[in-house]
């Protein structure tokens, strides 16, 4: 899902399909240890972006909004 704003129109298009999805996911949380800080910064700010949406979702449910509460947390405890 991809989501692309057009400040002038104050609209927000959102972009979705199977074709945008990856196949598969390599997850090794010790290339974080030795990446650029700016790296590592910018996956946080967006894990963090992702967890503020899943609050502010009008799909979200008791669980969802929980579960991204709790994702805050962690993540601005990280970032300190």
């Amino acid at each position: 899902r991809l989501a692309a704003w057009d400040f002038q129109m104050k609209r927000r298009y959102t972009l979705c399909g199977e074709s945008l999805y990856a196949e598969h996911a390599l997850i090794d949380p010790e290339l974080a240890l030795t990446a650029p800080a700016e790296v590592t910064a910018t996956g946080a700010a967006d894990a963090l972006a992702h967890a503020c949406e899943s609050l502010w979702s009008p799909a979200a449910t008791p669980l969802t909004r929980t579960l991204a509460a709790r994702a805050v947390e962690l993540l601005v405890a990280a970032l300190q």
